[in-house]
């Protein structure tokens, strides 16, 4: 079911509370409406994405990170700006690295996960392949630093957006529009969450959700804006800002985006695989070249 405004008196029956209705939230909630919970999903756009106006706007201290293409705001949130190009996370990034801790959750706790998704986005299973690809014969054969990884395109391209009919029937989830989340409030000891508090953005006011359970995905950004802007009020230590270290917001893991140079190469060279193609195995991929994790490691690189 969709709205713009509740009934507050049904805000204390839900299971669970998702704040965001992007890819995260909105497959935690389909997954738990199987499950039987009741699930309110709140989301800051209106049904049709839109431009987001101030909203969007970043402060952003460090290299320049535009708002176009990056963030959005509607009924399945980012889901509408994706390209459809999917390549899975590699183990090496929930390692330590460079004084950096790695990632509080482990590979194999994600990877369970791969199959599932990989359907429900209209990809193929991510398999390591024996085949070599353009890249890896002819000139390229004799480069003992080279490694190739194989992306994935959804086709069709899911747009979660596209999906109100089907959401608009399940009658174990309320998807609850234009309504941004702009506060936490935790009980006394700071171990548990007492409410949200929600702005309408009909009518302009803010009101209490109490929640027996709350799932943050609002977004790579959104998320940890929305911790610190709710972890101002407490003092030191609250689990807002990241435990003892405060680590809320300092890290953002983004892939570089580079302008293309023009290569030229002779008659040996083949790279027809780096384009879009539709495999023996039914499903469209394309191959990228990269250096292997034992030069990256080496020399202290980024895994792209």
């Amino acid at each position: 079911m969709l709205g713009e405004t509740i009934d507050l008196e049904l805000l204390s029956s839900f299971d669970v509370c998702i704040v965001g209705s992007g890819f995260a939230g909105m497959r935690a909630a389909l997954n738990l409406s199987k499950h039987g919970a009741r699930v309110l999903v709140l989301e800051a756009g209106p049904i049709e994405s839109d431009d987001g106006g101030d909203s969007y706007e970043l402060e952003v201290t460090g290299l320049a990170y535009p708002k176009s293409g990056t963030r959005l705001a509607g009924l399945g949130g980012t889901s509408g700006h994706w390209g459809g190009q999917s390549f899975p996370l590699s183990p090496r990034c929930f390692s330590n690295r460079n004084g950096i801790t790695g990632w509080p959750i482990f590979y194999r706790e994600l990877s369970s996960y791969l199959d599932d998704a990989s359907v429900w986005l209209n990809l193929s299973k991510f398999r390591r392949s024996s085949s070599k690809t353009s890249i890896e014969t002819g000139i390229f054969s004799q480069n003992a630093n080279l490694a190739v990884d194989r992306f994935h395109v959804s086709r069709p391209i899911v747009r979660l957006g596209e999906q109100k009919e089907d959401l608009e029937k399940n009658e174990r989830i309320f998807i609850l529009y234009n309504t941004r989340v702009v506060d936490i409030v935790l009980n006394e000891e700071k171990n548990s969450i007492l409410h949200l508090v929600a702005l309408s953005k009909k009518s302009g006011k803010r009101f209490k959700i109490p929640v027996k359970n709350v799932i943050l995905a609002c977004g790579g950004i959104e998320t940890p804006r929305l911790m610190l802007a709710a972890g101002r009020k407490y003092l030191r230590g609250n689990p807002l800002l990241g435990g003892r270290k405060e680590i809320t917001g300092k890290y953002f893991m983004e892939h570089p985006h580079i302008d293309p140079v023009k290569i030229y190469f002779d008659a040996r060279a083949d790279l027809s695989d780096t384009a879009w193609h539709l495999t023996n195995a039914g499903h469209y991929e394309a191959a990228v070249w990269r250096p292997d994790d034992k030069f990256i490691e080496q020399y202290g690189l980024a895994r792209f």
